[in-house]
């Protein structure tokens, strides 16, 4: 909204990429897409690998007319249209596609369904979703692709196995984790700014942070909760509980749409001998779980999460029949509960993590947002919460 705001974001996002290049010891993150600024100065300074990804419109048929669409390839219709056909591309039908509920005959969900997930103003579409998925993974097949090349001629003309130089990771990571560490404020400065825009200090910058939180989604969930470094006993997680039922969509993809060998092509040559030997011992399978008909709009839709302040007293228990927080000595107390997040350990945002947030409650079952903003709560009549830090390096707890 402002230039401080941007700023703010800069920096963040430099922290960000710091955190995620330091925090491994057997691999590094490419970074793609962020601020070009603070990209450009990791890879000059500290040789990060980076990148940013075009939006893949170019080779994309304009939707020029609603009755030339069934002339588009499938992925194609809807996606690139003129600012005289702009419409349609902008069509609610035509730009989402969902349902809260699928019928399948077994057990009905408590609560009443919505017809589709309602949309926020910020959704794109799942066309847009779509075509951004298939640039990344034809950067990450190409990627591959390169890969296989270039072991099989190193193993072709030196022989097996591969010489570890040629696959070994552990200089490369050592090499850019410590000019991370050691970049300057003249080097990179926006991550060191922060000192300034939200008092971080600036050792945050060159320090390898480790984490817990009940915020979804997360990597392994069951490891990163903050459950796991709480000593307290018998901390509960509060919640409607979660439908146990069959959840599927039945999502479909035309037939004859997608070609796996095509994709597997990636642009080589079929009239060279080396490149058309390779394309036919090639194979790739896949699974798309994408609907292809256009019958219904699609929403997205955040799940409510928060409660009232007469509930969460309630969950906690009545202040004021119990006895305060002794201060002379510090024990784990009773009565510590986690509010405001999704149950179970599912949460990874991940294909197979669909029963996430599926709450009893929920007005859409098949809504699949996984975002939820878990707090441990707990008031002065429960005792003290007590949590556990190991591995502390820097001597910094936040």
């Amino acid at each position: 909204e402002n230039g401080q705001s941007d700023e703010t974001a800069k920096a963040l996002f430099d922290l960000f990429a710091r955190q995620a290049l330091l925090a491994g010891d057997t691999s590094l993150p490419f970074l793609w897409g962020g601020d070009f600024d603070v990209l450009r100065n990791l890879h000059e300074s500290a040789d990060v690998d980076v990148g940013q990804l075009g939006n893949a419109m170019a080779g994309v048929d304009e939707t020029d007319s609603e009755s030339a669409v069934s002339s588009l390839e499938w992925a194609a219709q809807y996606l690139k249209c003129s600012s005289k056909t702009q419409r349609y591309c902008d069509g609610e039908s035509y730009k989402f596609d969902s349902h809260c509920w699928v019928d399948h005959g077994g057990n009905a969900p408590p609560t009443p369904q919505l017809d589709h997930i309602p949309v926020l103003p910020t959704a794109i579409g799942w066309r847009m979703h779509q075509i951004k998925g298939y640039t990344l993974s034809y950067n990450i097949l190409a990627a591959l692709d390169d890969a296989i090349d270039f072991w099989a001629e190193k193993t072709i003309f030196e022989g097996h196995p591969l010489a570890d130089e040629n696959w070994h990771m552990g200089e490369y990571i050592t090499n850019v984790q410590d000019k991370v560490k050691a970049l300057t404020e003249s080097d990179a400065p926006h991550c060191f700014q922060l000192e300034e825009l939200m008092k971080l200090p600036k050792r945050l910058c060159k320090s390898r942070m480790k984490g817990r939180t009940e915020h979804t989604p997360r990597a392994n969930p069951a490891d990163t909760s903050l459950r796991t470094v709480i000593t307290n006993s018998d901390v509960s997680v509060e919640s409607d509980g979660l439908y146990e039922g069959y959840l599927s969509d039945d999502a479909m993809i035309h037939s004859g749409e997608v070609n796996p060998i095509e994709i597997a092509n990636l642009g080589k040559d079929p009239s060279n001998a080396k490149e058309r030997h390779l394309l036919q011992k090639r194979w790739l399978r896949q699974r798309v779980m994408r609907r292809a008909d256009d019958k219904s709009s699609g929403r997205v839709l955040l799940s409510s999460m928060i409660r009232s302040t007469n509930q969460r007293t309630a969950a906690i228990g009545d202040i004021k029949s119990q006895p305060q927080r002794r201060l002379d000595k510090i024990e784990p107390g009773d009565g510590w509960k986690v509010l405001h997040t999704f149950p179970g350990d599912k949460c990874d945002g991940s294909i197979l993590s669909t029963g996430c947030g599926a709450l009893k409650s929920s007005e859409c079952l098949l809504e699949g947002h996984q975002g939820s903003r878990g707090c441990v709560w707990g008031i002065e009549s429960v005792g003290w919460l007590v949590l556990k830090a190991s591995g502390v390096e820097s001597g910094f707890v936040a």
